[in-house]
């Protein structure tokens, strides 16, 4: 049905606006029930993205702690202020470490990379115990270096799973791939 537009002067077909108009809500009612159907997804992907990150941070940072540690134990002595300050944090770490890995979103490599890291702090928390039992003497800090070097080889373990995970995050790319995963994908756990 045809109307006289007083302004312009023109006759208007109101069918074919509403013609128009209608096709505009099914679009966007079809981009709404899209977004309905894979927001669930895309949260998950968020989600164990986020987990994977901040996993592999923790991992990161027990890797470098359990280097710092045989640097600390070669040169301590009884009851060292340094070894107790390195296995606090080894011990806060590994508290942390803890309730990350409890999280559904994590994948297997994850989970393993963060594994390995949880044993190389417990063993930097050892060797603490070994510098501080006894009552005095040399040869605490070789002590404890033994108690290290069982699980040395963990760490190659670790930071290759670790470097695993990181590229396959960026291969699938995964939500903040760039700032979460690029690095370690590219120049390994340490860097």
């Amino acid at each position: 049905m045809a109307g006289f537009d007083p302004f312009t002067g023109l006759a208007i077909d109101w069918s074919a606006v509403a013609a128009i108009g209608t096709i505009c809500l099914a679009l966007v009612a079809g981009y709404a029930a899209t977004v309905a159907v894979y927001a669930p997804r895309w949260q998950r992907r968020r989600d164990r993205s986020e987990a994977t990150a901040e996993v592999l941070s923790a991992t990161r940072e027990a890797i470098l702690l359990f280097d710092e540690a045989k640097m600390v134990f070669a040169r301590a002595s009884w009851r060292d202020a340094a070894s107790a300050t390195l296995a606090a944090r080894a011990d806060h770490l590994h508290m942390t470490l803890d309730r990350l890995l409890n999280r559904s979103e994590l994948t297997d490599g994850a989970i393993v990379a963060g594994s390995g890291a949880m044993r190389l702090l417990e063993a930097i928390m050892h060797g603490r115990d070994m510098i501080f039992s006894g009552n005095g003497g040399a040869g605490f800090g070789k002590l404890a270096l033994e108690v290290l070097f069982p699980v040395d080889p963990i760490v190659t373990v670790v930071e290759d799973r670790a470097i695993r995970v990181a590229r396959h995050a960026v291969k699938w790319r995964w939500p903040k791939w760039r700032k979460r995963f690029a690095a370690i994908a590219d120049q390994g756990i340490r860097a």
